[in-house]
């Protein structure tokens, strides 16, 4: 069967949560993996989910096209953070702790093609230039995303099971809603 659910949110978004709260509900999901899709890219086959029932968070989110092309049946989760000046201030206080984590050079490597990816047109050279690159992702999802096939979640802002798990078709499960990697502590992958 393979991926039913993809998360196309950003990250700093609640996507951790995201994967948490879908592993509550019993699904297989994984946040970030960035070797499925270097392979995939090397091969050129995005089949690299079916192992999983859900993936989020980069690079999986930018690769959205592409994978919903392998997983035609597959519903998406756009994760936002409103206000946006609080995402943009959960992006700076995450980019302090990146060296911590982000491992060897081609690794590094790797992640400066990512995010070439994203930036498409060069990395943003000021704060609003970054906000309005997270605008412009969440308009092109919104667009490119049948609404049927899209739920978007604001986790930080107090969203939590009741849309989730309509958008599912799962009960309610009797525990908490998920909020992981927190600004407060240390940033994990």
């Amino acid at each position: 069967m393979g991926l039913s659910i993809l998360g196309v949110g950003m990250p700093r978004t609640g996507t951790m949560s995201l994967v948490e709260a879908l592993k509550i509900l019993g699904l297989r999901a994984i946040h970030y993996h960035p070797e499925r899709l270097v392979d995939a890219a090397f091969r050129g086959d995005w089949r690299v989910y079916d192992d999983v029932d859900a993936a989020a968070d980069f690079p999986a989110a930018l690769a959205y096209r592409d994978i919903l092309a392998a997983y035609p049946h597959a519903r998406c989760i756009l994760t936002i953070r409103e206000p946006r000046e609080a995402w943009l201030a959960s992006i700076h206080g995450f980019g302090v702790h990146l060296d911590a984590w982000v491992g060897d050079e081609p690794y590094r490597a790797f992640l400066d093609r990512v995010a070439r990816a994203w930036w498409l047109s060069g990395p943003p050279t000021s704060s609003e230039a970054l906000v309005a690159r997270y605008e412009s992702w969440l308009q092109r999802v919104q667009t490119e995303i049948p609404p049927e096939r899209l739920l978007v979640l604001n986790i930080p802002g107090g969203d939590g099971w009741e849309p989730l798990c309509r958008f599912l078709g799962k009960p309610i499960p009797d525990a908490p809603f998920p909020w992981e990697n927190r600004r407060q502590a240390p940033a994990r992958a």
